[in-house]
């Protein structure tokens, strides 16, 4: 019963869902792109890596120490992975268990098996999500090194310009 419900969760929660991670495709390649575009034109890094826009993408943000009344500042770049990756995980859940899945969950008799099946989907679709990201970060990597004329070097090597100036 657990591999029929897991079954039907990567069903209905990522390949009838494939419209999210294709767009979470398309804003990666475009994020890629105006990033390099931002390092290469505005910033004058003479070289770049694919590990710099990693870098870029995931670095987080600087730890916050309230002193001398310093306003809290959000990175949104961050943030705005994160509420997609939480979009993209927590929408179906709640759609699910408002729906059809109540049915699934009598049916199954275990609530523990329901609970499963939805922690299993879970992981895999943050990796999902985590891999059309990539994807799109690499092709956009590709696209900019053709416009730009050969700046990027595939590698995961991070310039120590970029981190000096990012954590400053």
């Amino acid at each position: 019963m657990i591999l029929k419900l897991i079954k039907e969760d990567l069903r209905q929660g990522i390949w009838n869902r494939k419209v999210i991670y294709i767009l979470i495709f398309i804003c990666s390649i475009a994020f890629a792109f105006f990033v390099s575009r931002d390092m290469v034109i505005v910033k004058h890094y003479e070289e770049i890596s694919y590990g710099d826009i990693l870098y870029y993408v995931f670095r987080g943000m600087k730890e916050y120490i309230p002193e001398n009344k310093e306003s809290f500042d959000v990175e949104e770049r961050y943030m705005l992975w994160i509420v997609v990756l939480a979009f993209a995980i927590g929408h179906y859940p709640i759609r699910d268990i408002k729906g059809i899945g109540k049915n699934y969950l009598i049916q199954s008799g275990k609530k523990i098996y329901w609970w499963i099946s939805k922690c299993v989907w879970c992981v895999l679709s943050g990796v999902t999500c985590a891999l059309s990201l990539l994807c799109g970060l690499f092709l956009g990597c590709l696209i900019a090194d053709r416009i730009y004329e050969n700046v990027f070097a595939f590698s995961l090597n991070i310039n120590a310009r970029l981190f000096k100036r990012v954590f400053r």
